[in-house]
């Protein structure tokens, strides 16, 4: 399995380099890939839509990835999706090379595609390992994450800095080799190929239906979905704010950024583990909507960016930690066991395409006002924080 892993760890290593190091090349009128005369409305606008432009091409690729890995096996298809990685971030690095905004976007979006194979890992792994080993494996799975994303913005923005946007893909490409040969190597097909089985790319995308239209869990859908959008683009967003008001270059950026991640990490590894013992996950929840959202509104005010960041920043970002598997819990449990599967399906839907319109929307107000994504996302969470107050007995 440790191919599995290395998979997931590159995925979002390569995502949390773009979330990071590209903010500073769009927003700064000192950089060349845009026009100097650029207004800074437009430069957050084509943040948005850059940032956006991965997690859409996720949440497009993750049914259809599994609904084929289903009938052709595992193996095959990460094979092939790593390949297309591998291509892609060669992309990325090209249009970095010639400043070039719409192909960066489209190699983003088909990098997106490609690193869909986070569902066939999280397969994988399912495939072999036990309902009660299950909770201990996924939470390897974030660590793998909460690592990536921790390394990942210093690793590539220390690089960006000293040798240019360009260079930290091109290095990717030596790793993400070294994971395909990897998985060629030493991964065992944990899912045979069934032929017989059909196809139902439609499937995964025709059961999001279930959004709408189941009554008893469809308000706290909605909830899960504010919360993921707030959540997740406040992490999009934050950059613009570092880069406008502080100036900050990519590689001071990059070493501010990681602290997010850092709590985030504390906050799954440290928090967690020990709250859910003692408290209901409707209530952590609740807990960590008003925390974070109140901390996010207040952000952009102080003058000295170690106030703003790591004062209120910071324990916003451990708030927000807590959230995501609080509310993404909270709605299993209150699924019966037969429809678990298509509930977290749909809950995992959200949580990208939640990541995907944060982003784009955060570009969108900050065009306007650049505190403005920051204060509608917190006041979001603290109203979505309220919503779930009726579930507290259940």
């Amino acid at each position: 399995m440790i191919p599995i892993f290395a998979v997931v760890f590159f995925s979002f290593f390569g995502y949390a380099m773009i979330t990071v190091i590209f903010m500073p090349m769009l927003l700064n009128p000192d950089e060349t890939f845009l026009p100097k005369d650029t207004p800074v409305s437009t430069r957050a606008t084509m943040a948005g839509i850059l940032l956006a432009a991965y997690p859409l091409g996720q949440f497009i690729g993750a049914p259809v990835l599994g609904a084929l890995s289903d009938r052709y096996g595992r193996k095959p298809l990460l094979l092939i999706t790593l390949g297309l990685t591998i291509v892609m971030y060669a992309n990325i690095a090209l249009a970095l090379q010639v400043e070039s905004y719409a192909w960066l976007v489209a190699a983003c979006f088909v990098c997106g595609l490609g690193e869909a194979n986070i569902a066939l890992a999280q397969s994988a792994l399912a495939d072999v390992s036990s309902a009660a080993e299950r909770g201990k494996v996924f939470s390897y799975i974030f660590a793998c994450v909460s690592g990536a994303y921790l390394t990942g913005p210093v690793f590539g923005g220390q690089l960006a800095a000293y040798f240019g946007y360009d260079v930290p893909f091109w290095i990717m490409l030596g790793p993400l080799g070294l994971g395909w040969l990897g998985v060629l190597a030493l991964f065992r097909e944990t899912h045979p190929p069934d032929p017989s089985k059909p196809l139902a790319l439609g499937r995964s995308f025709a059961n999001l239906r279930y959004v709408i239209t189941d009554a008893s869990l469809r308000p706290i859908y909605l909830l899960n979905l504010l919360a993921y959008t707030s959540a997740y683009g406040f992490y999009r967003v934050v950059t613009f704010f570092m880069v406008h008001k502080w100036r900050m270059s990519v590689d001071t950026m990059t070493l501010w950024y990681a602290g997010f991640a850092a709590a985030v990490t504390v906050a799954n590894l440290g928090i967690m583990p020990r709250l859910t013992k003692h408290v209901s996950l409707v209530k952590i929840t609740i807990t960590s909507c008003v925390g974070a959202g109140a901390l996010m509104m207040l952000m952009p005010w102080p003058p000295a960016a170690v106030v703003a960041i790591a004062v209120l920043g910071y324990p916003a970002s451990v708030f927000a930690g807590m959230l995501l598997p609080g509310a993404s819990g909270f709605i299993s449990t209150q699924a019966d066991d037969q429809r678990q599967g298509q509930v977290m399906g749909n809950n995992q839907a959200l949580q990208v395409g939640g990541e995907a319109g944060g982003a784009a929307l955060g570009g969108v107000l900050a065009s306007v006002w650049m505190p403005l994504p920051l204060m509608a996302y917190g006041g979001s969470l603290f109203v979505t924080g309220l919503g779930y107050l009726p579930y507290r007995k259940r």
